[in-house]
């Protein structure tokens, strides 16, 4: 503290900008003074101060100004300075790309009309924002009335006019069916009108449309009478009594003591486009200092109106000047006390009162999820912060294009201009651990370099995985020479493990900071996949080009047809035919990804997928020795062993190890076809999900008719409430389900997709909620399930008879799920073998070249099957893939 009172006497009198640091040399905060050494000596001072400024002042470990010539310069250094270090205490507004504009520009040669959703002072024309009415609706006006070209970029001369021109709706420039000088004044025209002046053209497109009725073309009248109705809203918005100016924005600020809100109505060539409506996070800070939002709000539309009107008075001779220079414009900024212009501040102000209302518990909410999570963090493992947190993650396949990712969150939400990727350089092999110690390494010595984009430590750096994944990415911070707070989150159970501590500590599934935890990494997951596919896709072109008599004309013929998976599965003709390639080049790619194999040729089904209740697994949810030596000898003769169930990723692990599907590592299909798993870490690599919106829907609409609802999303399975049926069912399938209540409220809120909803009924309720359902929701599919588990949900002597809905997007299903992962390993649909028991079975057992039921099925199934073997108990899945795989041509008793 005595830095600070001896930096507080040399404070000069003049015009600055200062910056308060915390402990660790972050930026928290930026100010502008007239006078620095009055602004800054107020923070110090020994006097009661609003909760948020003092806690900004507690966190003060130094600070350093910078003067300016004028109050003008300071603004301006201020608004560039909050955009640099993006300080925690200071009002930040997000870049608003939402409400789009209409752009001309008159400078070229045939000016066109596009739509753009970023203002920049490039010499075109803007018109919006428009708020409330369609923009692509105003266009078409425009279009009807003065038919000018919406085609992009520059005009290319045409041999024939398009379609538009036909239909009235082009002057068509491209084919000279008009000089320059007439489509010029269509352009003005046009112009005058989004400008608000002009002749009234309602007139004109009334008569198109009379014309068009007429002719009976009433597919076209109607069009036309849908544009008067676009006209009158635009009438509708027309503000009065504005004198010569046509352009302002009026903003209007209030706060309840937690949050505050600012509303900005918006008035362009007369009329008034809408309110836009923005959160302020830190309004003891912010107290409504509109000299601190304008040059950040202006700065982001990078449209100055003529004039901008406020609610209370101040000096604003610094933010005019400030205006002045960086947009060559003077503004007139006013303080209304009546008239129209007071109207458009009582219209921000009943805006920006009803914002704040309905904004504060969605703001607390988000507040909760970044900053509190970080702040829960920092409480959690004892940290000085955990402001920045790193993560990084290895994908690869079979040891593959290896490559990491790295990811940054800064006050809890991603920074994506700061993510980083690498190829591992070193490692040979699927080696994980080597490859996460390389990555770290190589970060950290850029760090110690300098290098720009390295030169700040985080404050927490996730691992993805347990206490050993943790260790050895600790060990490369310790042979670089820096310290760095290291976690790892270990995905089947959520739990986090600290270095030297082999005990996780558990958070509870709905604490904020496992959520950011959870986010963080899958975060970094998703980045280090997206990298790897690009690096596959590469080397997949260089793949091609190293086939004799394939060159770099040929590969581009077969990327625009063919992907790795459907290469595989095309003949050489098919590959000369749809490529236009020429015929030798195509047997040469069709011998490269079709090498001769005795042992390939001899198994006539090279992949088996095979559903876990009521199929592979017995009664009592086991596999037999019998079953898994059959496994053991149908993989040693070259085939693919996968599964392909209803169940969770969690809720295959219990069968990861006793299948030796980590031995073995494939790609398995679990929620039905919703999500595709590597069995070697359980990652999702392709998950098909269901809105938010419509799992609330779907809740609201099915829980007066359920015993009970599961709702599966990425933190794993959700129910309202646990109860002796639910204990039973999910200690039977070793998942802990999360108890959140309301569950449609909880699908409201939830930030990870959602995957599948679950209903428990009465098995008499089936067939008329399944009706209804499927008439409700078109976007989805609804799957009746006869899993052995349900009698696991059956009281003793209850009439009860519980049965299942599966719930789940209609992009998915158990058919499709096994067409990826046949495509992923280049092997036909023919030459797949697949087994089910129950409906959600069966579009599997249709897409496979050989569909079985198993014995234990209902006759419906059955019937939908190639072939039917024994029941589950008796072993069916071996037996059957001995018959057809390992020449064993059982008969009789022996297959029953």
């Amino acid at each position: 503290m005595s830095n600070i009172s001896d930096k507080l006497k040399d404070l000069p009198d003049t015009p600055g900008v200062y910056i308060m640091r915390d402990a660790s040399g972050q930026v928290i905060y930026v100010g502008k003074a007239v006078v620095l050494k009055n602004r800054v000596r107020q923070y110090f001072q020994h006097t009661e101060k609003p909760v948020k400024v003092q806690a900004m002042v507690d966190n003060i470990a130094d600070f350093d100004y910078i003067i300016t010539r004028t109050e003008k310069d300071a603004l301006a250094l201020e608004n560039n300075l909050i955009k640099k270090y993006k300080p925690h205490y200071n009002i930040l507004l997000k870049d608003d790309k939402t409400s789009p504009y209409i752009r001309i520009d008159p400078r070229a040669e045939y000016p066109t009309i596009e739509i753009t959703r970023r203002v920049k002072r490039d010499g075109a024309r803007y018109f919006g924002p428009f708020i409330g009415v369609s923009v692509r609706d105003v266009i078409s006006v425009l279009q009807s009335v003065f038919r000018i070209r919406t085609c992009s970029g520059k005009l290319k001369k045409r041999a024939r006019p398009c379609l538009n021109h036909d239909i009235d709706l082009c002057l068509a420039p491209c084919c000279e069916r008009c000089d320059r000088a007439e489509y010029l004044r269509a352009i003005n025209g046009a112009m005058t009108f989004l400008s608000g002046g002009g002749d009234d053209i309602s007139g004109i497109i009334t008569q198109k449309m009379s014309e068009a009725a007429e002719k009976e073309n009433f597919e076209r009248a109607i069009s036309y009478r849908n544009q008067l109705r676009v006209l009158d809203n635009l009438k509708s918005k027309i503000v009065g009594e504005l004198g010569k100016v046509a352009n302002i924005d009026a903003f209007f600020y209030t706060d309840n003591g937690l949050y505050g809100a600012v509303s900005v109505c918006i008035v362009r060539g007369g009329k008034m486009m809408g309110v836009k409506n923005y959160i302020i996070n830190e309004p003891q800070m912010f107290g409504g200092d509109m000299t601190t939002f304008l040059p950040q709000y202006y700065s982001m539309t990078n449209e100055l109106p003529d004039e901008i009107c406020l609610q209370s008075e101040r000096d604003v001779t610094a933010l005019v000047e400030y205006f002045t220079s960086v947009f060559s414009k003077r503004p007139a900024i006013t303080f209304p006390q009546k008239g129209m212009r007071k109207k458009l501040l009582d219209t921000a102000a009943r805006n920006c009162s009803d914002f704040l209302l309905k904004s504060a518990d969605r703001v607390k909410r988000d507040a909760d999820m970044t900053v509190g999570a970080c702040e829960r963090l920092k409480a959690v493992f004892g940290l000085p912060s955990a402001r920045r947190i790193e993560c990084y993650d290895i994908s690869n396949i079979s040891g593959a294009d290896k490559v990491a990712s790295g990811v940054v969150f800064i006050d809890g939400k991603a920074d994506k201009a700061q993510y980083r990727r690498y190829r591992i350089r070193t490692v040979e092999g699927a080696d994980d651990f080597r490859s996460m110690y390389e990555t770290l390494s190589r970060r950290f010595i850029r760090y110690k370099n300098g290098d720009a984009g390295f030169n700040e430590l985080p404050d927490l750096i996730v691992i993805d995985g347990g206490a050993e994944q943790v260790e050895f990415a600790s060990r490369a911070a310790d042979d670089v020479g820096v310290k760095v707070p290291m976690v790892g989150l270990a995905k089947r159970d959520e739990e986090i493990y600290l270095r030297g501590n082999r005990e996780p500590v558990k958070l509870n599934r709905d604490d904020y900071g496992l959520r950011l935890l959870q986010r963080v990494r899958d975060e970094a997951h998703r980045f280090a996949v997206l990298y790897h596919r690009t690096l596959r896709s590469r080397r997949y072109e260089s793949e091609l080009k190293g086939i004799d008599g394939v060159g770099a004309s040929t590969v581009k013929k077969v990327l625009n047809v063919f992907n790795t998976h459907t290469i595989v599965e095309a003949s050489a003709d098919e590959i000369a035919q749809k490529a236009g390639i020429a015929k030798k080049a195509a047997a040469n790619i069709y011998a490269y990804y079709h090498p001769t194999s005795q042992t390939a040729t001899a198994l006539k089904y090279k992949l088996v997928a095979v559903d876990l209740d009521g199929t592979l697994l017995n009664d009592e949810l086991t596999v037999t020795d019998y079953t898994l030596d059959v496994i053991d000898r149908y993989r040693a003769a070259g085939g693919i062993f996968t599964v392909a169930t209803g169940r969770s990723p969690i809720s295959l692990a219990q069968y990861v190890k006793p299948l030796k599907l980590d031995v073995h590592p494939v790609m398995a299909v679990c929620h039905l076809g919703c999500v595709t798993v590597n069995t070697a870490d359980l990652k999702a690599a392709q998950v098909t999900d269901m809105s938010n919106l419509v799992a609330v829907r779907l809740l609201k609409f099915a829980a007066p008719h359920c015993k009970m609802m599961q709702m599966y999303d990425g933190d794993g399975v959700a129910i309202a409430q646990s109860d002796e049926m639910t204990d039973n069912y999910f200690a039977a399938i070793k998942v802990t389900p999360r108890e959140v209540g309301d569950m449609a409220e909880y699908a409201q809120t939830v930030r990870t997709p959602i995957i599948k909803v679950i209903l428990i009924l009465d098995e008499p309720k089936v067939q008329s909620l399944t009706a209804a359902l499927v008439a409700e929701f078109p976007e989805l599919n609804f799957i009746q399930s006869t899993a052995p588990l349900l009698a696991r949900m059956k009281k003793p002597g209850d009439s009860f008879e519980p049965a299942m809905i599966e719930c789940i997007s209609a992009g998915a299903d158990k058919g499709k799920g096994l067409k990826s992962v046949a495509d992923f390993y280049g092997v036909p649909m023919s030459e797949v073998m697949a087994f089910g028991d129950s409906f959600n079975d069966v579009p599997m057992l249709k897409a496979a070249g050989l569909g079985v039921a198993m014995g234990n099925a209902r006759d419906a199934i059955k019937t939908l099957a190639d072939e039917v073997a024994p029941t589950n108990n008796a072993d069916g899945v071996a037996k059957t893939i001995e018959k057809h795989c390992l020449n064993n041509d059982l008969q009789g008793e022996d297959y029953a």
